[in-house]
């Protein structure tokens, strides 16, 4: 899973906003640390099952419309009494990236790109730098 987690952050740093990779990263970094314990997470299709774990690869299309989720989401207490989820109450702009990554992960994972992107570094015409001189061998060959 680590190389997928790579392959995704990366093409979410070379195609996406910088917000998308913030976001993905954040969302990611909550799920760890309050998900994680009770809760798998795949990419279109559930996770290998584990004990006493719910799955949420697909939760966003079994949830609706998401209002539902984003209330849960913000205040499990609130929302539903009794659940087993126990977090605190969550910002929006948390839950917003919660959201989020729970719809890429409902997809397929991204791929590597076919072409890489455009450098920004210089233009096409800009002159190349001169290469650096190469040392001959030993024996002046």
């Amino acid at each position: 899973m680590p190389r997928v987690h790579n392959i995704v952050l990366g093409v979410l740093l070379l195609t996406a906003t910088p917000a998308a990779a913030d976001r993905f990263a954040r969302a990611e970094a909550v799920f760890k640390q309050a998900c994680v314990s009770c809760h798998t997470l795949g990419w279109a299709t559930p996770a290998r099952p584990e004990p006493r774990k719910v799955d949420l690869t697909t939760l966003l299309g079994r949830s609706g419309d998401g209002a539902a989720l984003r209330r849960f989401l913000a205040d499990p207490a609130k929302e539903k009494p009794g659940s087993h989820c126990v977090h605190p109450a969550l910002p929006r702009d948390t839950v917003d990236d919660l959201i989020f990554f729970f719809d890429l992960h409902s997809r397929p994972p991204p791929g590597p790109q076919s072409t890489p992107p455009r450098s920004t570094m210089r233009s096409a015409s800009a002159p190349r730098p001169p290469a650096p001189a190469r040392a001959l061998p030993q024996g002046g060959q």
